[in-house]
């Protein structure tokens, strides 16, 4: 059973650890980087319309996933602005034979001791979240040249 501080504590060095590398990121000649807020629903509150993020709801409007489409040498990393209630799931897409780490949702984090069936069939979780896409060329020069 893990310890709620560690794991919140946990999240919280993670989230430090990704802003320091894209502002690394951020600071390299050529990287343009690229980010936008959105509400839960997938709506851009603020940031770069340049993100091409798309969702699928289920019929029931319970259940969602989002996925942001390729753009020409950009990758992209997301964080939900409140991270501590939360787990991210990966999906399949279409006929994808795999799960697809591109393709996500955000589903209430387990309760300890609680026998569930798989989070395939939590609802998600409504939550505000960033997207930061940065080009991979400036990152790769940096480190060959």
């Amino acid at each position: 059973m893990s310890d709620p501080i560690s794991t919140t504590s946990g999240i919280v060095t993670i989230l430090q650890s990704g802003f320091q590398f894209l502002e690394y990121v951020k600071s390299l000649a050529g990287s343009d980087v690229i980010s936008a807020v959105y509400r839960w629903d997938g709506t851009l509150v603020e940031g770069s319309s340049k993100i091409p993020l798309r969702i699928q709801f289920d019929e029931s409007k319970t259940t969602w996933w989002y996925w942001v489409e390729r753009l020409e040498d950009y990758t992209f990393v997301r964080f939900p602005v409140v991270s501590s209630c939360l787990q991210e799931i990966p999906g399949q897409r279409g006929d994808e034979q795999t799960t697809n780490a591109d393709y996500w949702r955000w589903v209430p984090v387990n309760m300890p001791g609680t026998i569930v069936g798989g989070n395939s069939n939590f609802k998600n979780i409504m939550v505000d979240f960033m997207i930061i896409g940065y080009r991979k060329k400036a990152l790769i020069k940096q480190f060959t040249s």
